[in-house]
């Protein structure tokens, strides 16, 4: 881990360039996987709640 700070430290500007279609991609990609992995985390709860109530969680 130390050396990964140390690189990162060392390092010289990048000279990069992110176009705007670029851009939205990645903020539409961190949109989706945030929002896929609430949605799976509810789905869990869901049906731990089912199964800790006796229901047996098929109807979600």
């Amino acid at each position: 881990m130390r050396i990964v700070i140390v690189l990162i430290a060392l390092m010289d500007n990048a000279f990069a360039y992110l176009d705007p279609s670029t851009g939205s991609l990645l903020v539409s990609s961190i949109v989706a996987i945030f929002a896929s992995a609430i949605f799976f985390i509810k789905n869990l709860f869901y049906k731990l709640m089912a199964l800790v109530s006796g229901g047996g969680g098929d109807h979600f």
